[in-house]
């Protein structure tokens, strides 16, 4: 083989090697060592994902999909390896803490296998649904990945070594942000604390302004992302950026505090925390990219000049001096997108009156979003069939929370979910990219609703900005930006709280203080009856809806709207029904042959009998 040829063969094979990312849409490193990279593609038409899988073993690796608890008992797993020049792939199902045994159906096909320069990796594919109950059927939201490698091939499938190496992690597989390296001809501004230190609270929310340059006209901001400040990964939980509409004083840009303690913040910071809010981050997540056809709006005469960043910080053990320079970078363009983002908040209060018995691992809490709220907005758009298009969603809670979903409900008939996640993991919080966007049309309504688990809580849980309290929310970025949809739709459930406190707690004046829950001094000692009025009270008991737009403040439908409606909940009278899946269909035809295949042979047999006597008409 001459110099020349074996140049370009090797280099086809480098380029080959070096170009693993370009085959495929996503990748994550799954430990923070990257000994794992994972690649995958998600091909809607087909109903398949393509995987490839790369690790710093030349033995086996294991990779498993892992329903909710990210532990190896019940998760879906495949195992792969090359073993002299030959790829080897084994799907597998996770009975217990020992070697998965072989599944029935091997679903997982294998496309390919190399070992080279220490490395293995292994590629492929699976239908999104393949009708085994021993695999895991992917969906939107997050799926718990486990992962595990040793440095010795099995000897045979049913002989393996135990790890060497394992983790997991959550991520997004049916609606992650697919992202790509910066375009060179985007700006980019960074928006950071500065040496600022995290106070010795568990729990604390900082607040910092930044007046934006003079854009020289109107821009398109088409990617945030957070900036984290190495070694200080543990202390951020989320952040926030909102976008003031009132004038800031320049004197105030040098504020940084608490954007909690009411009492000591400035106004004009207090009213950017009710401006609009840009972007959120949520622990785990990387950078959100807008679509080709939206961007977020700045450097126009409605635009908020002023930018005020505020960071969630969980220091649990705490920890004095630790200072943060954490926070966001965005790149914006002058080469505009056709629609301009906007957001919208959606779902329960975050006060007191969101009460959660303790010792439950099935509590459902309920934010209603009603047509009232959004209408007229709604119809002043531009596009066809008016209302709004959402294309992204952050669904947020905090340490109970085990799902959480947005339903959308149009004349009394539910329609297929806005966003989902059935395996929420309070560690991490990625913004779900919505692979059909959702058009949200006016008079159209929308129920956010959270599951939690407070076993093991021996009091009264409340809502709350703390990790220890909750929230259920749904941060929707839309388009076209309207400019009277306002920044919230959400909804309280006082009243069913005051007839809760009335009937258990009838020396608390429950009606003194609409912001303040006595429940919360009344420290209760919970008991199973207690628990079931509060859910009686909370399914049959109206809400008090709260939504904001420009020219308003604050609209409390509860002071404006006709008594005999105050505050009725969104209902539906004709729940949504899936269409049929494959699997389904395939189940049916399966039991139809079945059936054909039976009674036939009751035919025969009927036939026989008659004709040998044992059968008399």
């Amino acid at each position: 083989m001459s110099l020349l040829y074996a140049a370009l063969v090797f280099g086809l094979v480098g380029q080959c090697l070096a170009d693993i990312s370009s085959e495929y849409n996503h990748f994550v490193a799954l430990d923070p060592s990257q000994k794992i990279k994972f690649y995958w593609t998600v091909d809607q038409a087909e109903e398949s994902i393509s995987f490839a899988v790369e690790a710093v073993t030349t033995g086996w690796i294991g990779l498993g999909f892992s329903p909710s608890t990210g532990r190896m008992k019940g998760a879906d797993i495949v195992i792969g390896w090359v073993k002299d020049g030959k790829p080897y792939l084994t799907d597998r199902y996770g009975e217990g803490y020992f070697v998965p045994a072989m599944d029935d159906s091997q679903d997982y096909k294998l496309i390919s296998g190399t070992e080279k320069d220490g490395k293995t990796t292994m590629k492929f594919s699976r239908k999104i649904d393949t009708c085994d109950s021993q695999d895991y059927k992917f969906e939107g939201g997050t799926t718990r990945v486990i992962f595990a490698y040793h440095d010795e091939d099995p000897t045979s499938d049913t002989n393996m070594k135990k790890h060497s190496y394992r983790g997991s992690r959550s991520l997004l597989l049916l609606n992650f942000v697919k992202t790509s390296k910066p375009d060179p001809s985007w700006k980019k501004l960074d928006l950071l604390m500065s040496n600022m230190t995290i106070p010795k609270h568990h729990t604390s929310y900082m607040c910092r302004p930044f007046r934006l340059p003079d854009f020289g006209g109107k821009k398109h901001i088409v990617r945030f992302e957070p900036v984290v400040q190495p070694g200080n990964e543990g202390f951020l939980h989320h952040f926030i950026i909102n976008e003031c509409k009132g004038k800031v004083p320049d004197h105030l840009l040098n504020y940084t505090g608490s954007c909690v303690d009411y009492a000591n913040m400035p106004a004009e910071i207090m009213n950017c925390k009710l401006g609009d809010i840009m972007y959120a981050w949520g622990v785990g997540a990387g950078p959100f990219v807008y679509p080709e056809h939206v961007g977020y709006p700045v450097g126009t005469n409605y635009s908020g000049s002023v930018i005020i960043v505020e960071i969630h910080y969980d220091n649990p053990k705490n920890i004095e001096g630790r200072l943060d320079s954490s926070g966001v970078r965005f790149y914006y363009t002058s080469d505009l997108r056709t629609y301009d983002a906007g957001s919208l908040n959606v779902g329960a209060d975050v006060t007191s009156w969101m009460v959660i018995p303790p010792n439950q691992d099935n509590w459902i809490s309920t934010g209603y979003c009603r047509k009232e709220c959004t209408q007229k907005a709604l119809e002043s758009s531009p596009l066809p069939g008016k209302g709004i298009k959402i294309i992204a969603s952050f669904l947020h809670s905090h340490l109970a929370g085990r799902a959480i979903w947005t339903r959308h409900v149009r004349d009394g008939v539910q329609l297929p979910d806005i966003a989902r996640d059935n395996n929420y993991d309070f560690n991490f919080q990625e913004m779900q990219i919505h692979p059909k966007e959702a058009h949200f049309k006016p008079g159209d309504e929308m129920i956010q609703q959270c599951k939690y688990n407070t076993k093991g809580r021996a009091n009264t849980t409340f809502g709350g900005i703390s990790t220890s309290e909750e929230m259920c929310l749904n941060i929707i970025t839309y388009y076209p930006r309207l400019r009277g949809l306002g920044s919230s739709c959400t909804s309280s459930s006082m009243p069913a709280a005051y007839k809760f406190l009335e009937k258990h707690f009838p020396s608390y004046k429950a009606h003194s203080n609409r912001w303040y829950n006595p429940l919360v001094a009344a420290k209760p000692r919970w008991t199973d009856e207690m628990a079931n009025d509060l859910r009686n009270f909370l399914d049959k008991e109206n809400t008090i809806s709260d939504c904001s737009d420009k020219a308003n403040s604050t609209v409390k439908f509860a002071e404006h709207m006709d008594p005999k409606n105050l505050g009725n909940k969104v209902t539906f009278n004709k729940p949504y029904q899936p269409p049929p899946s494959a699997c389904d269909v395939n189940s049916s035809s399966t039991a139809l042959r079945v059936s054909i295949i039976h009674l036939s042979l009751i035919s025969i047999w009927t036939i026989w009998a008659l004709g040998a006597g044992v059968l008399s008409l």
